[in-house]
């Protein structure tokens, strides 16, 4: 798990507590915070998701060009 799965994860379970704390309180603001970290914690899973996908990508492509040297 990257790090951007971790801060995503995060992000995610804090926002639903602030969402919690602000349903409880009658709060709307922290309410609508907490809805925007959980937002903000699946874009940096995703993010993280991109990154992996590239990684797994430049890996199969220098595992390619070393089992045939002729290729650029």
């Amino acid at each position: 798990m990257s790090e951007e799965h971790v801060k995503g994860a995060f992000e995610k379970a804090g926002g639903r507590v602030k969402e919690a704390a602000g349903a409880l309180t009658g709060n709307e603001r922290l309410k609508s915070e907490g809805k925007l970290d959980q937002v903000k914690g699946g874009v940096h899973q995703v993010w993280g998701d991109v990154k992996d996908a590239a990684k797994d990508l430049v890996d199969e492509t220098r595992a390619t060009r070393d089992r045939d040297p002729e290729l650029p």
